[in-house]
C-alpha cells in the first residue's frame, strides 16, 4: 500500500469553455493546476484541439519533472466529443507524453461527472454548459443520448438558450415578436443594440452566444413571458433525455446534473428534475469534473477513492487555484 500511495497521476477535463488539468498524488494531494481555453472539434479543426490537449499534458508532465518525477503513473482525460475522435485524441496526447506517462485513458466528458459523485459505478450524467448531453455508464460500457452538437441538437444548452434569447430580441425588433426584457439585458451585455452587433455575434462563436443564456434567467425572474417560454421549452427538452435513458435502461437509475448552466442557475436544474422520470434519482453535482477525472485515474491504478482522498483533493485544489 505504501508503494501505491507514492504513485502520481494527471487528470484533464476539457469542455466547450475551459480546460483544467491537475497533477496529483494517490493520496489526493494536488501538486499542480493548469488552465487553458476550452475547445473541441465542434469549434475548431481537430488538429488544433489535439495540440491544446497534448500541450496541457506536456505542461503537467513538465511540472512533474520539476518535482523530480521522471514518470507519472497514469493519466485520465475527459474531453467533450471524445467518442467521435478517441483514436486521434489518444494518439496525440500519448505521443506528446512519450515515456513520461506510463498509461493513459481518454473518454467523453460525462463519465467523470458520474465518478465525481458516485465513484466508478453505474449511473448517468447530464451535462449542461455551452453544450448539452446525457451519458449513461453500465459496467465498463457507456452510451449517450443527445449531444449532437449545436448544428444538429444541443437541446437546452447554454448555446441554445443564448441563441433563443437573441432570436427573441431580434424578432421583437423586427415586429415579429412581442417586446421582451431580454432586449435591454442583451444590449447591456454587448454595449450596443443587438441588431447593430451582427459582426460581433458571429465573430464570437458558440461560447459567446452561450453567454446570453443569462438573459433568459434574469428576464424570467422579472416575469418576462418570452424568457419564461424559452426556459420551459428548454427544460422540457433536457428532461426528455432523462426519460429516454429510463426507457432504454428499463429500470431506475441515478442521474447527476452538472455543467456551468446548472451550477449558476439551480432553478433550471430543479425544473429539469421535476419534469424527469419520477423513479429516477436526480441530483446536482457538487464536485468539479476534474475531480471525477482523478477518481477514474485512481481506478486505473486499482484504487477506489474515499472521503479522505476527496477532502484532500478538493482542499488542495482550492488552495493552489486561489479559490
Amino acid at each position: 500500500m505504501d508503494d501505491i500511495m507514492n504513485k502520481t497521476a494527471i487528470a484533464i477535463d476539457v469542455g466547450g469553455t475551459k480546460t483544467l488539468g491537475v497533477l496529483f498524488g494517490a493520496d489526493g494531494q494536488v501538486l499542480s493546476v493548469r488552465r487553458d481555453r476550452g475547445i473541441t472539434p465542434v469549434d475548431a479543426p481537430a488538429a488544433v484541439c489535439v495540440a491544446l490537449y497534448s500541450g496541457m499534458a506536456d505542461t503537467l508532465l513538465r511540472d512533474a519533472a520539476s518535482r523530480g518525477l521522471r514518470t507519472v503513473d497514469t493519466g485520465y482525460c475527459s474531453i467533450a466529443t471524445a467518442e467521435h475522435y478517441t483514436p486521434l485524441f489518444y494518439d496525440g496526447i500519448a505521443a506528446a507524453a512519450g515515456d513520461r506517462l506510463a498509461r493513459l485513458r481518454v473518454e467523453p466528458d460525462g463519465l467523470c461527472v458520474i465518478s465525481g459523485m458516485l465513484g466508478h459505478s453505474d449511473g448517468a450524467a447530464m451535462i449542461c454548459g455551452t453544450g448539452s448531453s446525457l451519458y449513461v455508464r453500465e459496467g465498463e460500457t457507456f452510451w449517450r443520448t443527445g449531444g449532437w452538437g449545436h448544428y444538429i441538437d444541443s437541446c437546452g444548452s447554454g448555446f441554445v438558450l443564448g441563441r433563443l434569447a437573441l432570436r427573441a430580441v431580434l424578432r421583437a425588433h423586427d415586429g415579429r415578436g412581442a417586446p421582451t426584457l431580454m432586449t435591454e439585458l442583451a444590449e447591456s451585455r454587448i454595449g450596443r443594440p443587438v441588431w447593430d452587433a451582427y459582426d460581433e455575434i458571429y465573430a464570437g462563436g458558440r461560447p459567446y452566444i452561450a453567454a446570453f443564456a443569462d438573459c433568459v434567467f434574469e428576464a424570467r425572474k422579472a416575469g418576462d413571458a418570452a424568457a419564461s417560454e424559452i426556459f420551459d421549452s428548454c427544460a422540457c427538452d433536457l428532461a426528455e433525455l432523462l426519460h429516454t435513458a429510463r426507457r432504454r435502461l428499463g429500470k431506475p437509475y441515478t442521474a447527476i446534473l452538472n455543467g456551468g448552466v446548472f451550477a449558476h442557475h439551480p432553478e433550471y436544474a430543479g425544473a429539469v428534475i421535476a419534469l424527469g422520470p419520477s423513479d429516477v434519482t436526480s441530483m446536482t453535482g457538487t464536485t468539479p469534473p476534474v475531480y471525477g477525472c482523478a477518481v477514474e485515474a485512481m481506478h486505473d491504478l486499482g484504487l477506489e477513492c474515499g472521503e479522505d482522498f476527496r477532502e484532500r483533493f478538493m482542499s488542495s485544489l482550492s488552495v493552489i487555484s486561489g479559490k
